[in-house]
């Protein structure tokens, strides 16, 4: 008994599915895949990162964001939970001893001073 029919006896026992592993034509495991891997209603790992990780504009007042920075950015992140970023806020916050949020706060400055506002005093961040 060859490798290929161990793997076939131990999907048919643990799955209860008569699967060949390999027909000669490339196809591997096709009943078993088609069962547990293409099913629409499980979710693959990265789905809901992917769909975190789309970044979403946000508007915000422009004299708020430039103080909250200045005053408490580099502490506490303050202007990064005002722009709806909470991991980020989190991340400064969690970092303020090490000098790296101060660093971030100096490059959210950089990114959001020659910013032009809109009729509102809106920039979007």
């Amino acid at each position: 008994m060859d490798f290929i029919e161990h793997a076939q006896i131990l999907i048919q026992a643990l799955t209860g599915l008569n699967v060949t592993v390999w027909d000669g034509c490339g196809s591997a495991l096709a009943e078993f895949e088609e069962h547990f891997c293409f099913s629409p209603e499980i979710q693959r790992l990265g789905d809901r990162y992917a769909e975190y990780t789309v970044k979403s504009k946000v508007p915000v007042n422009r004299k708020k964001y430039i103080r909250l920075a200045l005053t408490c950015g580099w502490l506490c992140g303050a202007h990064r939970f005002y722009a709806k970023k909470p991991v980020i806020g989190t991340l400064y916050l969690i970092f303020f001893w090490t000098g790296v949020s101060f660093a971030m706060t100096l490059i959210d400055l950089m990114i959001a001073l020659p910013m032009v506002p809109d009729e509102n005093g809106n920039i979007i961040i």
